[in-house]
C-alpha cells in the first residue's frame, strides 16, 4: 500500500497537518449534506407516507407508546421508526419541514459514523500501521462525502418514510464503531470499566437499529467479518473466541426465528427462488446505478423472472460470483477491498436474497450497503496515486463530489411534488402502469380529479390485469357524481377479485347516491361479510337503514361500529339521531353527549341534543344548546325559533319574542297564530 511521504504532497490533498482535521472534516460533512439536502424542506409526501404518518392513528397519540408491550414487539414492528414519527407529529403535526430536518439529521450522523469507522478500521492491528495518518483521515474524509453526496441516497433520506433505512443504518454503523473502540481499548489494555460501558452501548444501539428496520439484522455477520479481516491479538492471530460468540448469536437468533416465524417474507405472491433468481438482476442493476447514477426512477420496468436459466439472469448471476470470487481471492493483499465487497452483498442480503418483498427493486435498499462501494472507490484511488499525483486525486474527488452533490441537489428536486415525481417516472418509463396509477392517486388526492380518471384509464389500458386500478378510477368517478361509470369500474374490480370488500363498499355508497337502497344494503352486506372487523361498511349500511326508515336495523349497525371503536365519533353521533327520531331522547342525549366530549367544535351535535333536551323540556340546557349552535350558525331561523319556545315556556316573553322575529328574518315558516300569542305576552 503507498504511504504519503514528504510534507509537499501533504498539502495538496484535502486536508493538511497545520488544520483541525477532525473538527474540519465533521464540518465538510456537515455544510456539504445540508447544503444538498436543503431543497427537501417542503417536499410532499409519497406513496408510504400517507398510510404509515398522515392516515395513522397510531403515531397521533403519543400514549401508543408508553405500553411496554408495543416496545417488546421488535421483529417486523419497528417501534423506534414510528415512536420518531409520533414525535414529529405531536411537535410538527403534518408540516413537512419537521420531518425532513429529522431525515436530513439522520443521514449527516450516518456520514459522520463513517468517518469514524473508516478511521477506527484503520486503528485495527491489521492496518494501523501501514499508512500515515494523514493518508487515513483523507480517506475517511472522502469516504463519508461520497456516501452523503451519492444521489441514490435521496430516496433514503428524502422519501420521509425511509427515514426506516436510514435510521436503522445509522445506528447499524454507530453500533460497529462502538464495538471497533471497544475492541481496540481491549486489545490495548485489559477489560475495564470503559470497555465494558462501550460494548454494552454498541449492544443498545444495536437494538435500535433492528426496532428501526429489520436490515440490521446481518450487524453480527458484519461484526464476524471485521473480526476476520481487521482484528488480531497480541500473537498476530485471529481471536476466535470472539468469533465464537458472534457466531453463536448469530446462530441462535436464526434458530429463534426459524422458531417463531419461520423464514421471514412480505409476500406470498412471489416464490422465494422466482425472487431469488429476479435479485440477480436487480443486484446487477444496483452496481450499474452506483457507478453511473443516472435516470434514477421510483419505479423500474422489471418483470419478475421465473427461469434462471435465460441470458440475463445467467449474465448477472456470473458477474456476481466473478465479484465474490475476486473479494475471496483480494482477502490476503488487499483486505479492505475484500471487505467492502463483501460488505455490500452482506448489508443487502435481507431485501435482495430469499426472503420476498412486493417491491422488487428499490434505491433506498441500497443505502447501507453504498458504504462498500464509498470506501472502495476512495481506497482504490488514494492507493493508486497517493504517491505520485496527489494533484490529481484532488482533482478526481472534486469532480466525483461536485457532480454528485448537483445530481443529487437536481434529483431531490424532482421529489418536491408527487406530480412532479410521477411525471418524471413517466417519461423515464412511458410503459408502466403502475406509475401512472401512482400519479392517478396524487390527483385523486389534491385534484383535479379529472386528471386522476385520465391517468387511471392509461395504467388500465396498460394493465387491465389489476383491480386496484378499476376501484380506485371507481371512486374518482364517484367524485364527479358519474355513478353509471363509477358502478361499472366496482363491478369490473369484484370480477377480477370476487373478495375485495373495498370495491363492494364503493359500489354500496354508488348505489346509495343512485337512491337504489336495496342494492345498497346487499353491497355493504357483502363487504361485511368478507372483512367484518372493518367498521366503515356498518356506519354505511347503518346510514342506508336510518334513510328508509329501518331504525333499529340502524341502531344495530352502529352499535356494531361503537363495539368495535368506543370513540367512533360519527357513530354516536348517527346513532343519537336515531334515538331522536325514535322519541329515545335520553338515550339520544347520552350520545350526544359522548360526540361532544370527543369532539366540542361539533355544532350540529349541540343542536341535535338541543331538540332532545327541548321534547323533554328541558329548556334551561336545549336553550344552552341553542345558544352553542347559534354562535357558530347565526342564520338557521329553525334554532331561533325552538330557542324562542323555551324561552316562552320559561316565562321570557321579551327574548322569546325576539328569537321569533329573528327566526321570521332567517326564512325559518311559523304560523300567524304563533306570533300573535307570543305578542300578547309582552
Amino acid at each position: 500500500m503507498s504511504q504519503v511521504k514528504n510534507k509537499k504532497e501533504n498539502k495538496k490533498l484535502f486536508l493538511t497537518k497545520k488544520e483541525p482535521i477532525h473538527l474540519l472534516s465533521i464540518l465538510i460533512i456537515l455544510i456539504v449534506g445540508i447544503a444538498i439536502y436543503s431543497n427537501t424542506l417542503s417536499a410532499s409526501f409519497h406513496l408510504d407516507d400517507y398510510h404509515t404518518i398522515v392516515d395513522n392513528n397510531l403515531i397521533k397519540d403519543f400514549n401508543n407508546f408508553i405500553d411496554l408491550s408495543y416496545w417488546i414487539k421488535i421483529i417486523n414492528n419497528r417501534p423506534f421508526s414510528y415512536f420518531t414519527f409520533s414525535l414529529n407529529y405531536n411537535f410538527n403535526g403534518l408540516d413537512l419541514t419537521g420531518y425532513h430536518i429529522v431525515n436530513i439529521i439522520i443521514h449527516l450522523c450516518s456520514g459522520l459514523s463513517i468517518y469514524w469507522f473508516v478511521l477506527l478500521l484503520f486503528s485495527t492491528p491489521t492496518l494501523k500501521l501501514r499508512n500515515s495518518k494523514l493518508f487515513i483521515k483523507n480517506i475517511a474524509l472522502i469516504t463519508a462525502l461520497i456516501f452523503i453526496t451519492h444521489p441514490l441516497q435521496t430516496q433514503a433520506v428524502t422519501y420521509v418514510v425511509q427515514r426506516m433505512t436510514s435510521m436503522a443504518s445509522f445506528f447499524y454503523l454507530l453500533s460497529i464503531c462502538f464495538y471497533l473502540k471497544a475492541r481496540i481499548m481491549h486489545l490495548q489494555n485489559k477489560i475495564n470499566s470503559q470497555v465494558i460501558l462501550y460494548y454494552l452501548t454498541s449492544i443498545l444501539i444495536f437494538v435500535l437499529a433492528i426496532m428501526s428496520k429489520e436490515i440490521a439484522f446481518t450487524l453480527p455477520v458484519i461484526i464476524i467479518l471485521v473480526e476476520i479481516y481487521f482484528i488480531r491479538d497480541n500473537n498476530n492471530k485471529i481471536s476466535w473466541k470472539y468469533l465464537l460468540i458472534f457466531s453463536l448469536v448469530l446462530i441462535s437468533g436464526i434458530i429463534f426465528k426459524l422458531i417463531t416465524t419461520g423464514l421471514p417474507r412480505e409476500t406470498y405472491d412471489i416464490s422465494r427462488f422466482d425472487y431469488f433468481i429476479t435479485q440477480l438482476k436487480v443486484i446487477v442493476i444496483y452496481l450499474k446505478m452506483i457507478v453511473l447514477p443516472i435516470n434514477q426512477k421510483v419505479f423500474y420496468d422489471l418483470a419478475l423472472s421465473q427461469n434462471l436459466f435465460n441470458l440475463s439472469n445467467l449474465l448477472s448471476l456470473l458477474l456476481i460470483i466473478i465479484i465474490l470470487l475476486y473479494g475471496i481471492h483480494s482477502y490476503r493483499k488487499e483486505k479492505i477491498i475484500s471487505f467492502c465487497i463483501f460488505w455490500f452483498f452482506i448489508t443487502l442480503s435481507i431485501e435482495s436474497s430469499i426472503f420476498p418483498i412486493r417491491d422488487l427493486i428499490f434505491e433506498h435498499r441500497i443505502y447501507l450497503p453504498l458504504f462498500g462501494f464509498a470506501f472502495l472507490i476512495t481506497y482504490l484511488i488514494f492507493n493508486l496515486f497517493s504517491k505520485n499525483s496527489p494533484q490529481l486525486i484532488l482533482r478526481i474527488f472534486y469532480i466525483i463530489i461536485i457532480l454528485f452533490s448537483f445530481l443529487t441537489f437536481s434529483r431531490n428536486g424532482v421529489w418536491k411534488t408527487e406530480e412532479s415525481l410521477w411525471t418524471d417516472n413517466i417519461n423515464k418509463t412511458p410503459a408502466n402502469a403502475r406509475v401512472y396509477y401512482s400519479r392517478a392517486n396524487a390527483f385523486a388526492r389534491f385534484g383535479p380529479i379529472d386528471k386522476s380518471i385520465n391517468d387511471y384509464s392509461m395504467a388500465i389500458k396498460l394493465d387491465p390485469s389489476k383491480f386496484s386500478y378499476y376501484n380506485d378510477r371507481g371512486f374518482a368517478y364517484n367524485q364527479l357524481r358519474l355513478y353509471d361509470s363509477a358502478k361499472n369500474d366496482f363491478l369490473h374490480a369484484i370480477e377480477l377479485n370476487k373478495e375485495l370488500d373495498a370495491a363492494y363498499l364503493n359500489l354500496g355508497i354508488t348505489y346509495f347516491h343512485m337512491n337504489n337502497f336495496t342494492e345498497t344494503i346487499q353491497a355493504f352486506s357483502k363487504s361485511i361479510e368478507i372483512n367484518p372487523n372493518y367498521s366503515l361498511p356498518y356506519l354505511a349500511r347503518g346510514n342506508t337503514y336510518a334513510v328508509i326508515g329501518k331504525y333499529e336495523d340502524a341502531i344495530a349497525d352502529f352499535t356494531s361500529v361503537i363495539n368495535m371503536d368506543s370513540n367512533y365519533e360519527d357513530a354516536f353521533f348517527n346513532r343519537g339521531n336515531v334515538y331522536n327520531v325514535t322519541g329515545r331522547y335520553i338515550l339520544a342525549i347520552n350520545d350526544l353527549n359522548k360526540v361532544l366530549e370527543l369532539n366540542p367544535k361539533n355544532i350540529k351535535a349541540y343542536k341535535n341534543r338541543a331538540s332532545a333536551f327541548y321534547q323533554i323540556k328541558d329548556y334551561d340546557n336545549a336553550i344552552n344548546d341553542y345558544n352553542s349552535f347559534i354562535m357558530f350558525n347565526m342564520k338557521d331561523g329553525e334554532s331561533y325559533y325552538f330557542r324562542a319556545i323555551c324561552l316562552y315556556n320559561l316565562k321570557k316573553y321579551k327574548a322569546a319574542f325576539e328569537d321569533l322575529n329573528k327566526a321570521k328574518e332567517n326564512g325559518f315558516n311559523f304560523s300567524e297564530n304563533i306570533y300573535t300569542i307570543f305578542k300578547k305576552k309582552l
